[in-house]
């Protein structure tokens, strides 16, 4: 009897150890399950925090004292629940921004890029025009790419090559071709713009990690809207100089105006030259004249200057925009230059950051 009382209680040690076991087990696969995102979030963060290290495995080119600015963006590039993160460096000098893919490689736990950058923006020099827009079948990219200087343009979706090898690789496939001033282009559709944030603000690893991530959705950087329609309440910053005398050489009167894509082409009177490939997201600071001026501007591809009848200057990267959008300013503009692209406002010069200010 005493030796059946000694095995019950072995047996019923052994039952209870086997169930705490399970339970610590199952405790553990479903403290795991919680957060599906938490893994790829954090190794998202460390590169994003390293973004200065970031080998974009390019050669300066613009100015010595050119300043990089930096921002990213989440994109799904082969249409699973991980989104892809890029990172963007942009030199200010020359107007071109350096794109860095990174993919989640989920069974090491690791990041992998591709050796190859995707460059986009209107570079100041050689006629460089290219815009990065997304695929809303969440499968890859869209590029928009071709040369002021020639006209030659190309539509080509970027996807991602995963190799038996562990590493990755860009690939393009392109969609169509087209010449500037040739027929236009028939919109699909299919591109929705990129969310960019600045590369300080984590809000939307923040979301990507509670699972409430939505790439449909505009990030604060593209809100400008909101701005504007406070900005009659907001202080303007009174005028540096008074009694600035315009002689439409350095310096240009008119009205700023601060307007979306469209309402750009509606100002404008025409179709979208760019064929729905384009971020409309865009906003864009106008200095528009009263009526049309003979203007003088550098060459977009670089090849000296020339003169020609404008209606307005686009003023990049204005950070204050909505703040004087329909006031009546005056411009001293230092240096600008003619479009060689399709980018709007279309035909018109434009003035780098730095190269402009407000005056009266």
């Amino acid at each position: 009897m005493k030796k059946l009382r000694v095995l019950l209680a072995l047996v019923i040690a052994t039952t209870l150890a086997l169930v705490g076991c399970g339970q610590k087990d199952t405790e553990k696969s479903n403290e795991g399950d919680k957060n599906p995102f938490e893994k790829v979030a954090a190794r998202y963060e460390n590169q994003i925090q390293d973004y200065e290290n970031i080998d974009f495995e390019i050669e300066p080119y613009g100015s010595e004292n050119a300043t990089y600015t930096y921002k990213y963006a989440l994109v799904n590039m082969n249409d699973d629940e991980i989104p892809e993160l890029i990172i963007g460096r942009t030199d200010e000098s020359v107007g071109v921004q350096y794109n860095k893919i990174f993919y989640y490689d989920k069974e090491n736990n690791k990041l992998l890029s591709p050796t190859k950058n995707i460059e986009i923006g209107v570079a100041a020099v050689g006629g460089m025009r290219a815009d990065l827009t997304a695929s809303n079948k969440n499968d890859g990219l869209i590029l928009n790419q071709g040369s002021g200087m020639t006209g030659q343009f190309e539509i080509v979706r970027i996807n991602l090559d995963i190799k038996e090898d562990g590493t990755i690789a860009l690939k393009n496939t392109k969609i169509k071709e087209y010449m500037l001033g040739g027929e236009p282009i028939e919109d699909d559709g299919e591109s929705i713009a990129i969310n960019w944030y600045e590369i300080n603000d984590l809000s939307a690893l923040e979301a990507f990690k509670e699972g409430k991530l939505d790439l449909t959705k505009k990030s604060e950087e593209n809100k400008d809207s909101q701005v504007q329609e406070n900005a009659e309440t907001e202080p303007v910053e009174e005028p540096k100089e008074s009694g600035v005398k315009v002689d439409n050489r350095n310096v240009f009167e008119g009205t700023l105006k601060y307007l979306s894509y469209n309402e750009v082409l509606d100002l404008q009177d025409m179709e979208d030259p760019n064929g729905g490939y384009a971020d409309t997201s865009e906003k864009f600071a106008l200095l528009v004249f009263d009526e049309e001026i003979v203007v003088t501007a550098n060459s977009g591809d670089g090849e000296g200057s020339r003169t020609e009848k404008a209606k307005m200057i686009k003023l990049a990267n204005f950070e204050d925009a909505s703040n004087y959008n329909g006031k009546r300013v005056k411009v001293r503009v230092k240096d600008m230059f003619w479009p060689s692209d399709t980018s709007l406002p279309f035909g018109q010069p434009y003035a780098l950051e730095g190269n402009y200010e407000i005056v009266e």
